[in-house]
């Protein structure tokens, strides 16, 4: 993946949920008959099977227009509600499989996932105010004319 290349990115993620659902049946195929029918397994199994179908697809289909880069890009701005009911199926999926085990590790779930998104969050939005504030300093000593050659 190169720096900054969001097909790369989106290809990467959605294959890994895809094979990360895949997985989720592949062991459920050796689980014990009480484990098979418990609810929270049928309910990580309805969210785990659309993962792997919505994943897959967005993953072949990216794979397939791998060096069509701007259909890659205008694919995937098309089908945004799409990736994401894709990738929220594999989460929810993943919260109801980890419920089986445990409502406290969803709850340590739910926490350090929360966590994580506002660090990220923060540092990304650290790293665009720190890139506007060099932009207006970079601008602010430019000249009348070299302001309107960047409009050009």
């Amino acid at each position: 993946m190169e720096k900054g290349d969001i097909n790369s990115l989106a290809f990467w993620v959605h294959s890994s949920f895809a094979a990360a659902s895949l997985t989720f049946f592949f062991a459920l195929l050796s689980a014990a008959p009480e484990t098979q029918r418990a609810e929270s397994i049928a309910i990580a199994s309805f969210f785990m099977v659309v993962s792997l179908v919505l994943n897959t697809s967005i993953s072949f289909v990216m794979l397939w227009f791998k060096r069509a880069e701007r259909f890659s890009l205008t694919f995937l701005e098309k089908i945004k509600a799409l990736a994401r009911v894709a990738i929220g199926s594999f989460l929810i999926g993943l919260g109801a499989f980890i419920t089986f085990y445990s409502w406290c590790l969803l709850v340590v779930l739910c926490l350090s996932g929360s966590i994580t998104c506002w660090i990220i969050y923060n540092a990304i939005h650290k790293g665009f105010d720190e890139g506007f504030d060099i932009m207006n300093e970079v601008i602010s000593t430019m000249t009348e004319e070299e302001k309107t050659k960047l409009w050009e």
